[in-house]
């Protein structure tokens, strides 16, 4: 008889994801240093603490994934795809709650004002940290739509 596989009880908890649709023109190195600062903000003016009190030395991941050529409907195609498979693969990492790396971003672009923004975040309070950066791109770029991931 075959050994069976099973996940350890101590397994990582599962990540926090999120997708956004964003429509406007978005420079990569521009977005990870907004996203950085989104995961480092300073306590705001009521004393509450950010989401995750992160050092200015924090790491945010960004993968750009281009869809190219063929129709529009192709490519859009391709980046829902792209997120469902990045989206998986997120679901799939078994990472430590490290403070040097709170979130994993994709950006996939559609085309030069049609982007998708997949946010995968470890750490346990990941869901505070995902709503903070959804609020924080919203008042940056126009956020089309929420994605299902």
């Amino acid at each position: 008889m075959p050994p069976r596989h099973h996940r350890p009880s101590s397994a990582a908890p599962a990540s926090h994801r999120i997708a956004l649709r964003l429509q406007a023109g978005v420079d990569a190195d521009l977005l990870a240093a907004q996203l950085r600062e989104l995961c480092t903000a300073e306590p705001n003016r009521s004393g509450q603490a950010p989401p995750l009190g992160r050092s200015r030395e924090t790491a945010v991941a960004l993968s750009v994934v281009e869809t190219c050529g063929r129709s529009r409907a192709e490519r859009e195609r391709d980046a829902y795809r792209l997120v469902e498979v990045e989206s998986r693969d997120c679901a799939d990492l078994q990472r430590s709650d490290s403070p040097r790396e709170p979130l994993r971003a994709t950006l996939v672009s559609v085309d030069t004002f049609d982007h998708f923004l997949l946010l995968d975040s470890p750490l346990a309070r990941g869901r505070a940290l995902l709503e903070a950066i959804t609020t924080g791109l919203g008042l940056l770029y126009p956020v089309a739509a929420l994605v299902s991931v």
